[in-house]
């Protein structure tokens, strides 16, 4: 299998799936993050292993998660789509809501 991540490599082409630090220093048409499905028990969201933050609370939001998710944004020349469960958003998508 072709490491398309190693240095000295073809621009990628067509669909490219990596996580957030492997996008650093690489740029796309558009990007889409996905913060995964959420484990639903009876009804209700009780975790979600993808979250950007751990927990999803924004006491836990660290510079390091709010730069990953800046320069994950930033890899777009064009646009940048992101999915996240509606009953549970990402915090850094909250911020300064009331």
């Amino acid at each position: 299998m072709q490491d398309h991540f190693s240095t000295g490599q073809k621009p990628e082409a067509g669909i490219v799936v990596m996580n957030m630090h492997k996008s650093k220093g690489k740029q796309f048409d558009e990007v889409i993050i996905f913060e995964g499905w959420p484990v639903v028990v009876k009804g209700k969201m009780v975790a979600n292993l993808d979250w950007i933050v751990p927990t999803n609370l924004i006491e836990a939001a660290s510079s390091q998660h709010r730069q990953s998710f800046r320069v994950s944004v930033m890899r777009a020349k064009q646009r940048t789509t992101i999915v996240t469960p509606r009953v549970d958003p990402c915090v850094l998508l909250l911020v300064g809501e009331t």
